[in-house]
């Protein structure tokens, strides 16, 4: 006796159909109540969760035999079906041009559906490769084209949203360095008895013999409150910037088909640029933004001009205008009443930021246990200052790109000004918080699960 197939291989394309036709029932009808309660057209933007249970109630209402599973974002999925609805005013199907499905079996749509998101295909024409796909297509006598349509039919969240990028090729050493540091920061900035015991992947003990293992006790914070603000409040996240006064296509709001927009601009590949230091901290937000050499454009004269080991002028900052630059940080930490010696410096590998066991940086008050020790190619340990450089700079090429000056009268200290200006106004105190919050909460996690490699974009 034949094996029965369970009921999601025996749907038809008519069981499906009835599916759709609950989500647009339940859809219209929460409308209409929600409507009537507001006394308005405006409908809240949480419509489709609030239509789940109608649609529950009429999903179960239809016949058990070859009914097919609902889909998994049933939101979504409400939502799709009433965009999609031809009528808009009743439960009726979208018109349809009279030709059906080839594919009728919503069974096997759903095993395409399950080997496209396995798979991950850059393009469309890939699929035509993958086995099973070429026979459904032989056997059906369909286009690649068309059983796309079909599978993205099946479930409208399919789209390219993957995202695939390439990264250097970390050594084991340097993975281990990473993996060392994340204990060393969670450790430290986890409260005692909070959050919940590690249980990833197995972390090497320290090569130091008889030394204490500190992911032994290592815990993993699940909220804010899992975390030590004193330790947090320490740090002073550093980095550079550099970019060029150039503005960037964009698009903007149009009907569809409409033709591009050409503007003739004088900045485009200029050689204006903008090199900066800032500093972030946790409790104070955007702490100093300082332009630095390397920075050159119409009207520009440095307060200083920097000189490199050989005598020629800087075309980079310099190891004594960075040390300058954190001199100013720590007059200003002080201003604010806070204590030095406790501050944790944080920034790269930059061979222009010198040695902290050399003679220059006791000097200036800096000693070597007041760094994080930044792993080397670790920008995702280091993120909270690079999201604060992507959320300066996606307003400054805003204001790049509106900007419209006679190229003759136009000079680079308006740039500078607005550097200043949206670093102040967005690096806010809740800003540095909520960015340093992830970092523990979130970025260091994911970088023990993947044993110290870069973990997705997301978590970065």
């Amino acid at each position: 006796m034949a094996k029965k197939k369970p009921a999601h291989a025996r749907g038809t394309l008519a069981a499906w159909l009835g599916v759709r036709k609950c989500a647009i029932k339940a859809a219209h009808e929460t409308m209409g109540v929600l409507k009537k309660e507001r006394g308005d057209d405006k409908i809240p933007k949480d419509w489709a969760s609030r239509s789940i249970p109608l649609f529950k109630k009429y999903y179960a209402q239809l016949p058990s035999d070859g009914r097919p599973d609902p889909p998994k974002r049933l939101a979504e999925f409400i939502r799709y079906q009433y965009k999609h609805d031809a009528t808009a005013t009743s439960v009726a199907d979208k018109r349809r041009t009279g030709r059906n499905w080839k594919v009728q079996s919503v069974g096997l749509l759903m095993q395409l559906l399950l080997l496209v998101i396995e798979t991950a295909p850059r393009t469309m024409m890939q699929m035509s490769r993958v086995p099973l796909w070429r026979d459904t297509m032989e056997a059906h006598g369909v286009k690649c084209k068309t059983l796309w349509r079909y599978v993205r039919t099946m479930c409208p969240a399919l789209g390219k949203h993957l995202r695939v990028e390439y990264k250097m090729t970390l050594s084991v050493e340097l993975m281990a360095e990473r993996v060392e540091t994340c204990v060393r920061w969670l450790s430290k900035a986890v409260l005692p008895d909070k959050g919940k015991p590690y249980d990833g992947p197995p972390i090497p003990p320290p090569p130091v013999p008889n030394a204490p293992n500190p992911a032994a006790a290592l815990r993993i914070p699940t909220c804010v409150e899992d975390l030590r603000a004193a330790f947090l409040r320490r740090i002073i996240w550093i980095d550079a910037k550099k970019f060029y006064i150039s503005p960037e296509t964009f698009k903007a709001w149009a009907v569809r088909g409409a033709k591009s927009v050409t503007i003739q601009d004088a900045r485009v590949r200029s050689s204006w640029c903008i090199h900066f230091y800032s500093a972030v901290n946790y409790i104070h937000g955007g702490i100093l933004i300082k332009v630095v050499s390397g920075t050159k454009g119409k009207g520009y004269k440095p307060d200083k001009v920097y000189k490199t080991a050989a005598g020629d002028t800087a075309r980079g900052p310099t190891f004594a205008e960075f040390q300058k630059f954190v001199a100013d940080i720590k007059a200003i930490w002080d201003e604010k009443g806070e204590r030095w010696d406790e501050v944790l410096l944080s920034w790269d590998n930059a061979s222009v930021h010198g040695e902290l066991d050399s003679e220059e940086w006791a000097t200036k008050d800096v000693r070597p246990n007041q760094h994080t020790r930044l792993p080397p190619y670790s920008p995702d340990l280091h993120c909270v200052i690079e999201l604060s450089h992507a959320t300066v700079m996606r307003s400054m090429q805003e204001y790049i790109n509106d900007r419209r000056v006679p190229p003759t009268e136009d000079t680079l200290q308006p740039y500078i000004d607005k550097l200043t200006e949206i670093f102040q106004s967005t690096i806010t105190p809740k800003w540095a918080q909520a960015t340093t919050h992830r970092l523990f909460n979130k970025v260091l996690p994911a970088v023990l699960q993947a044993r110290g490699a870069y973990p997705p974009k997301q978590l970065r």
